[in-house]
């Protein structure tokens, strides 16, 4: 199969798929969300899937493995990402009303709203291992 078609089986399968088409925001949620996007959603090999794109399936492996000892080694250019992103015609994930991210991932940028929540957490003394807790018990609750 060359890659014109890979491409179009590709944007056929996610086409029906608007959550799987939900890019994370966070440089550091993109290589778990790739790996994913081509595993379980499009059900691709890695060589195959990067090729599509002109990157070499080594780089394409170090890049969706997170425990890569050595982080530099698995560095995929923003105009590369940006291009599997607009070859699979993704989206960036929805903003949270507490603010968003930057269009490259990298600044996150509260909203008025944010910046409230900010304050009153840090009024409250509130440790990160308090706010660790919360987030579980929120997680917890919606799933019941």
């Amino acid at each position: 199969m060359n890659t014109d078609d890979k491409l179009n089986r590709a944007r056929h399968i996610l086409k029906n798929l608007p959550k799987a088409k939900q890019v994370p925001r966070s440089r550091h949620k993109l290589p778990s969300y790739l790996r994913y996007l081509r595993e379980s959603v499009l059900g691709m090999t890695q060589s195959d899937f990067w090729s599509m794109f002109g990157i070499p399936g080594g780089t394409g492996a170090k890049y969706e493995t997170t425990a890569a000892p050595d982080v530099q080694s698995r560095k995929i250019s923003e105009a590369k990402l940006a291009a599997v992103m607009q070859a699979l015609n993704l989206e960036w994930e929805f903003n949270s009303e507490l603010g968003y991210f930057s269009e490259d991932g990298t600044v996150f940028h509260p909203t008025t709203k944010g910046v409230e929540v900010l304050y009153a957490v840090t009024a409250s003394e509130l440790t990160a291992e308090d706010i660790k807790l919360f987030g579980e018990l929120v997680r917890h609750l919606r799933a019941k």
